[in-house]
């Protein structure tokens, strides 16, 4: 039998509903509560943009799917949404931009027919809590001063089997979170990159405060702390086993255990969560 996705295509919000939005989202796919077999996306575009959408894939009949959704279409503001029961590569080449609609589905907002290839800055971090009046201010207000208009934040839900297995039992640490985080942004051409790569840096480290970590498959050069924001707690015991297995740095990457190795004789710094830290300010036009 085909395995077959239903895939809660797209909900829409006006841009100016975010601080309604996001922490109904945030409450809404609370991974303790939500349906673990539901994988929802929360995508905040740019001002320039000006569109709040949910997207996600649901393991489950149309008539579950709308029960779970019913506290989201429940919300003010709402524009339109639909649901659509499909194999699962039809889902992927969706969520790819190649399949129909290509226009809602690819994050960096470039028309299908578009000649120019796009050129992207991504980084991530977690969301542990729900965010405060503040944090909100901060994205809407970094959203509002994009240098493009494909420049966005997503909250990818966590929960399922990600939360199941205990944090220290693999390499990977952030599984008690509430979401991963993207910061993005696309241009096309050379003269956009500076522009576009410091509005993301500036939107990480504002963010800061509210956010805990980084994912290692989605490192960043620009992160200082990467060690513990990648790993957490889990450093000390892969640090351990990079020096047992791999005593000779084998296996070398320019943000990977290796570069580790020689400067921390002993256990490692702990880690701790960001807002313990002194960090860069934020630019002054985002703080709240």
């Amino acid at each position: 039998a085909r395995l077959k996705l239903l895939l809660e295509k797209k909900e829409v919000w006006n841009w100016d509903e975010m601080p309604e939005v996001v922490p109904a989202f945030q409450t809404w796919s609370d991974p303790q509560t939500l349906d673990p077999r539901l994988t929802p996306i929360l995508s905040l575009n740019s001002r320039q943009v000006g569109r709040i959408s949910v997207i996600g894939e649901f393991l489950g009949s149309q008539r579950e799917a709308e029960r779970i959704l019913r506290p989201l279409l429940a919300l003010p503001g709402r524009i339109s949404y639909s649901i659509a029961t499909i194999p699962y590569i039809d889902a992927v080449h969706r969520f790819a931009g190649v399949g129909e609609e290509p226009e809602l589905w690819r994050a960096q907002g470039l028309p299908s027919d578009a000649d120019d290839h796009d050129t992207f800055k991504n980084t991530p971090a977690y969301d542990y809590e729900l965010f405060s009046k503040s944090a909100i201010r901060v994205m809407q207000r970094a959203l509002a001063t994009t240098p493009g208009p494909s420049c966005l934040v997503q909250l990818g839900g966590f929960g399922g089997i990600i939360r199941e297995v205990p944090p220290e039992d693999t390499a990977f640490f952030h599984r008690r979170a509430r979401a991963e985080m993207q910061y993005q942004a696309y241009w096309t051409a050379a003269s956009q990159a500076e522009a576009h790569i410091r509005w993301v840096e500036n939107f990480r480290r504002a963010m800061e405060p509210y956010t805990v970590g980084a994912y290692f498959n989605y490192c960043d050069r620009d992160i200082e702390d990467w060690p513990e924001a990648y790993w957490g707690a889990n450093l000390p015991r892969l640090l351990r086993i990079k020096r047992e297995w791999d005593p000779h740095n084998v296996f070398r990457f320019p943000q990977g255990l290796s570069q580790l190795t020689r400067c921390i004789p002993g256990q490692p710094r702990r880690w701790r969560r960001a807002p313990d830290k002194k960090e860069k300010a934020p630019p002054t036009r985002w703080r709240s």
